[in-house]
């Protein structure tokens, strides 16, 4: 897996596909190629070049997204939404733990 590594890296590591469209920018690259899973039915394939990842959209898929604001994305390119495991925090953000006492919370007396 390719996770991690520099995009320049990854980029260098691809073969030639004359049918592949890699693109890119400083946060991610994707390639994008045409399949053809039977008569009548192509789809646009999609592959995070980071994770090898892929999608295949349909017709109406693509069109609801030609459709779509960038506002309408935004929830999309959260990363915290699901590109990190197991919650909202990036890998190799230390894990906080909840404070035991809320912080508004009268002090505790001795003897009770």
């Amino acid at each position: 897996m390719t996770d991690g590594m520099p995009l320049e890296q990854i980029l260098a590591a691809l073969d030639p596909d004359p049918d592949r469209l890699v693109v890119r920018n400083e946060f991610a690259a994707v390639a994008v190629s045409l399949r053809d899973p039977g008569p009548g039915r192509p789809r646009l394939l999609i592959e995070d070049l980071r994770t090898h990842r892929t999608v295949e959209l349909d017709a109406l898929e693509l069109e609801t997204l030609a459709w779509a604001r960038h506002e309408d994305l935004a929830p999309l390119l959260d990363p915290s939404n699901s590109r990190w495991p197991g919650g909202s925090t990036p890998p190799g953000t230390p894990p906080t733990t909840p404070p035991t006492t809320p912080p508004d919370a009268p002090p505790e007396r001795e003897g009770t």
